[in-house]
């Protein structure tokens, strides 16, 4: 099927192994969306690792912390929510994937 249809290549996995179920990412058509429980807070595509700062709390800073630990890459939320767009624009989807655990 084609980009952006309901079928497509996705692989889900733990971005940490020493974690829980709430520390996943989707991968769709090369577009990697990090979640913490199922908030998205980092996304790697062709622009780069984009990772938001933490707005949330304890644990999902230590989820950021695990993506990667260089505070000073991190994104505001309005910053980062339109880097999300791009990325589900490059992946060829029309919005965020869920993340349900």
């Amino acid at each position: 099927m084609a980009k952006g249809k309901i079928n497509q290549p996705t692989i889900v996995g733990n971005y940490n192994e020493n974690s829980a179920s709430n520390a996943n990412y989707i991968e769709i058509w090369g577009v990697r969306f990090f979640y913490s429980y199922n908030t998205c807070i980092a996304v790697d595509y062709g622009r780069g690792l984009k990772i938001c700062k933490n707005i949330w709390s304890n644990t999902t800073g230590k989820h950021l912390n695990w993506i990667n630990d260089d505070h000073s890459m991190r994104l505001s939320f309005e910053g980062f929510e339109k880097e999300i767009k791009k990325a589900c624009a490059w992946a060829g989807i029309e919005e965020l994937p869920l993340m349900r655990i």
